[in-house]
């Protein structure tokens, strides 16, 4: 009974671990992560993004590029955020990641109020970068002037709707004056563990990383062709690309981990506890050779001696079924509770698990029982 409490309980919490890991694998993040390739960046080729980016575009399977801080899959920069109306002292604790004009397009973001960063978003942000034309004899240096993205989250804790932010006064840090361009959809740029947190896209010069969305069509000759112009445009730095799907999945490592020791664990307990139940069915029908014996020949069939044989050990297996559902509930309620974005407990897990130990008892015992009871009964009777 107690190796069957074991097998349950390995089973239930495996069937909700799978459970969870495929909602993780499945669920819509509000960014696409598929087929899009990530590279590592540098300062030195800043210069010369708008040339790379018109060259890797012209393949038709490259759909767009981007630089930025960090990928939407983990950004975990930490800034202060207030609003115009809000005390300079006054600071708001927020995300934030530093973007190009094609970041919302390459990464699939969804824009529900305003409008995106654009280029000349990124010259008002950094004109010391883009000098106007004549130098010093232009006028004085222009100031920095920053458009904000926001997501949901962020123009909530701010006191505004979507459409209320658009136009606002902004400040990121005091250094970063400017004004809110646009809202973005909520979406999980941090692991399911923990909630969606208020968020700021600001444009920006500075790349730690390109975004190459593909087409997912002729992909290894559009890696090919990448790694070719890669070679050519920046020699200084080897060509190591991974898929954003890939940096997504490694975040749930641990938990993948685990799935597969529960596995594992799941199919030894379940084999451990048939051997013990073939013995112990065995042993039992030895002991009953020949009451099997009297009743075969009085009429017994063959299903009427398994039912006698399996019935004690299938009031077990219940037993063991009743004590293992309230711990398995227990064990993986504390651990989905890990994830703020989680599966429910499906009450037929539980039910096709208690199903699998007892098809998994009938049929170690029958076997034995249908074994012992195709004896010949007169042998079996014979006094010794």
């Amino acid at each position: 009974m107690f190796q069957f409490v074991i097998s349950v309980f390995l089973i239930v919490s495996t069937f909700i671990m799978q459970g969870q890991l495929n909602y993780i694998r499945n669920k819509k993040l509000g960014y696409d992560r598929d087929h899009v390739l990530e590279l590592p960046m540098t300062r030195k080729m800043l210069p010369e993004i708008a040339y790379i980016k018109t060259t890797f575009t012209g393949n038709p399977d490259v759909l767009s590029v981007s630089h930025c801080a960090a990928s939407p899959v983990s950004i975990v920069g930490g800034y202060n955020m207030r609003s115009g109306t809000m005390p300079a002292g006054q600071q708001l604790a927020v995300n934030a990641d530093p973007i190009d004009e094609d970041f919302i397009r390459t990464t699939g973001l969804e824009l529900v109020a305003g409008e995106g960063i654009t280029r000349q978003d990124i010259r008002d942000a950094h004109p010391d970068a883009f000098p106007e034309p004549g130098g010093e004899a232009a006028g004085p240096a222009k100031e920095p002037v920053f458009h904000f993205l926001l997501n949901e989250s962020a123009a909530r804790q701010l006191g505004w709707t979507p459409a209320e932010a658009i136009g606002k006064r902004f400040f990121l840090d005091d250094s970063r004056p400017g004004w809110v361009k646009g809202v973005v959809k909520d979406f999980n740029f941090q692991s399911l563990h923990n909630p969606i947190k208020p968020l700021v896209l600001f444009p920006a010069m500075r790349a730690d990383r390109m975004l190459v969305r593909v087409s997912g069509q002729n992909m290894p000759q559009t890696i090919a062709f990448l790694e070719s112009k890669w070679k050519q445009l920046v020699p200084y730095m080897p060509f190591e690309y991974h898929f954003l799907d890939e940096d997504y999945s490694h975040i749930y490592s641990s938990e993948q981990r685990l799935g597969k020791v529960m596995n594992l664990f799941s199919g030894i307990a379940i084999v451990l506890a048939c051997l013990g139940l073939f013995g112990l069915s065995s042993y039992a029908a030895k002991q009953r050779v020949k009451e099997i014996g009297i009743r075969k020949v009085l009429g017994a069939t063959l299903t009427n001696l398994a039912m006698l044989l399996s019935a004690s050990f299938v009031r077990l297996a219940l037993v063991a079924i009743f004590i293992a559902y309230p711990l398995s509930w227990w064990a993986m309620s504390k651990w989905l509770q890990g994830f703020v974005y989680r599966t429910n407990m499906d009450w037929t897990t539980f039910v096709l698990a208690g199903v699998m130990v007892l098809a998994v008892t009938l049929a170690t015992v029958s076997i034995q029982a249908v074994k012992t009871a195709l004896l010949n009964p007169v042998k079996n009777l014979k006094s010794e």
